[in-house]
């Protein structure tokens, strides 16, 4: 596939699953990763109908970089953090590898952190968590 057929995928995925259910069958016409798939399984039952905001995209050979925005309101066990029906709205980053026309292996980062200061499980001072005599 050529660099703009890759980023046309990318940009189809993410607008299958944008804000809607995530069914096994609309995902894996896009994914055959077997980690992205338990990932997205995993972030819809913390996340129901959670979105994915794309800001740039950048491609080359078969990769797509993606710099977007998680968007989702917290319903579900999150990390064994109970429901606590916080929205999220937090930047990240991913770059996919396509083969034969699906994603095929996917590489995140994501201010872990910041998640977990927006859910309030740490707070944003982390002053806070220093010990003081």
């Amino acid at each position: 596939m050529s660099i703009e057929e890759n980023k046309d995928l990318i940009r189809r995925y993410i607008e299958a699953i944008n804000g809607k259910d995530k069914p096994a069958a609309v995902v894996e016409e896009y994914i055959t990763d077997k980690e992205l798939l338990e990932f997205l399984a995993w972030g819809e039952t913390a996340f129901p109908h959670f979105e994915l905001l794309i800001e740039d995209m950048i491609a080359e050979g078969d990769q797509v970089a993606v710099r977007a925005t998680f968007r989702g309101t917290h319903k579900g066990d999150f990390l064994g953090i109970p429901p606590t029906g916080i929205y999220m709205n937090q930047p990240f980053n991913i770059i996919y590898r396509i083969a034969d026309g699906k994603i095929v292996e996917h590489w995140m980062a994501i201010n872990r952190l910041e998640v977990m200061q927006q859910l309030g499980v740490i707070p944003e001072d982390l002053s806070e968590l220093v010990k003081k005599d």
